[in-house]
């Protein structure tokens, strides 16, 4: 026996594509309000547009989560304009190519920066939220 989730506010990283924008799906039709976050925002755009359909609020921030300012001024924005999670998918990543010897040492950092420190920055952002509403 599942918990029952209509009418929950759910913040989704990565929302732009992939298992995020099915993720985000999912939720919207079982009745989930959507906060969709991701660095596209014409993808993200698209995306509120079509979950509209489910009869939920939808709202976005195109945002790079591994800016810790950004990310914080982006939650506060969903905060206000959709209302505090009480769902968070941290799905956002990215990976490198290239052999550890022949790749630039930037495109190595980045998954870091993003996978781990993003997570981090949009968990610390929301957690508060999370813990105020059980």
């Amino acid at each position: 026996m599942g918990q029952n989730i209509k009418g929950k506010i759910a913040y989704v990283t990565g929302a732009g594509s992939g298992i995020g924008r099915a993720t985000a799906r999912e939720l919207a039709k079982e009745g989930v309000h959507v906060g969709l976050i991701a660095r596209t925002e014409e993808k993200l755009e698209k995306l509120a547009n079509e979950l509209k359909e489910y009869d939920v609020k939808v709202e976005y921030e195109a945002v790079d989560i591994s800016d810790m300012d950004a990310v914080n001024k982006s939650i506060d924005q969903l905060r206000n304009r959709l209302g505090k999670a009480d769902i968070l998918i941290n799905n956002a990543g990215v990976g490198s190519k290239g052999n550890l010897v022949d790749a630039d040492p930037d495109e190595w950092k980045r998954p870091i920066e993003v996978n781990v420190f993003g997570t981090y920055y949009v968990t610390r952002a929301v957690l508060p939220d999370l813990i105020e509403k059980k």
